[in-house]
């Protein structure tokens, strides 16, 4: 909407009016007549049928009462022709409300299918004894942020079902650490882990702080790095050590998801700023292995799989 002052002499009258790209050969004056038949009609059709959000959340949700939000009916008569600016304020809480809860219903069945069409099995851990012994020998405790975003984690690696999640974080406060006990319950379980980072510098720095995290323990995981840039044999043996097993975390950049890397049993799926990866590479590294599931964090996306996994976007 704009605001027009309406008149010479009425230095304070405004009112607010709604514009439209123009549509086909309709004069702009002949906007007004098209809206107030749209909503006259629309108000009509509400008033038989209810309130669609009313009716999809059940007659007993207090969850549009509780935030405060005005009825779909007045919202779209206010956004197609307001008399004040808080009257477009409260329309627009009101559609942006709808189409949040719309893209989250699609992100749900997007999950759903996924889960159930072709996704793989879950990784079914059984065991989480080597996140307890890094835990242990941590100098720091996890924050309840941390434990309740582990605890899911490992709750759906232990379920059937592929892992769809994203783990979502300020920079700092801690997102690799939990993707780093994802991994080692996957390594723990008898599958692989994969670590994707956008540029050789997160890639290095993921590889020093895990390697580090993990030579804490016992009997630390063998953790590798591949970029575009590792010379040419030592690429060849750390190929040969992903396909072979031997290699249990495997931290690099696009160079993972090259044809010529296979993983023996990838079971979960760490993308870091997952946003600068497009669709396909991310799907790239879900197919690498026989398994699969994924997991996201802020700047982390992981996926679990025995069939997947991704990682910190945050997928952890």
């Amino acid at each position: 909407p704009e605001l027009r002052s309406v008149g010479v002499e009425v230095v304070e009258g405004v009112e607010v009016v709604p514009t439209y790209p123009k549509k086909g050969d309709m004069a702009a004056d002949k906007w007004p007549d098209v809206q107030a038949a749209a909503v006259k009609v629309m108000r009509e059709s509400l008033e038989a049928t209810g309130d669609p959000m009313e009716v999809a959340l059940g007659l007993e949700s207090t969850v549009l009462p509780e935030l405060d939000l005005i009825t779909h009916a007045l919202a779209m008569t206010y956004i197609h022709k307001p008399e004040t600016v808080e009257q477009v304020m409260a329309a627009r809480e009101r559609l942006a409300f709808e189409e949040l809860v719309l893209l989250q219903v699609g992100l749900l069945q997007e999950r759903s299918k996924a889960q159930s069409q072709g996704a793989g099995e879950g990784v079914s851990i059984v065991s989480t004894a080597r996140c307890d012994e890094l835990r242990n020998v941590l100098h720091f405790s996890l924050t309840r942020g941390q434990e309740t975003a582990l605890e899911e984690i490992l709750q759906d690696m232990a379920g059937t079902k592929p892992m769809l999640r994203l783990l979502q974080g300020d920079v700092g406060c801690g997102k690799t650490i939990v993707a780093a006990l994802g991994l080692l319950a996957a390594v723990g379980n008898g599958h692989q882990g994969a670590f994707m980072a956008p540029t050789e510098v997160l890639a290095n720095q993921h590889f020093r702080t895990l390697t580090e995290l993990f030579n804490r323990l016992t009997n630390p995981p063998k953790v590798v790095l591949l970029t575009g840039s590792t010379q040419k044999k030592v690429r060849a043996e750390i190929i040969a050590e992903i396909e072979s097993g031997s290699a249990h975390v495997v931290i690099g950049t696009h160079a993972l998801i090259s044809e010529a890397v296979e993983f023996k049993s990838l079971g979960l799926a760490v993308v870091d700023e997952q946003h600068r990866f497009g669709v396909e590479q991310r799907a790239a590294l879900v197919g690498k292995g026989p398994i699969g599931g994924y997991h996201m964090a802020d700047e982390v996306l992981v996926e679990a799989t025995v069939a997947g996994v991704e990682a910190v976007e945050v997928s952890v």
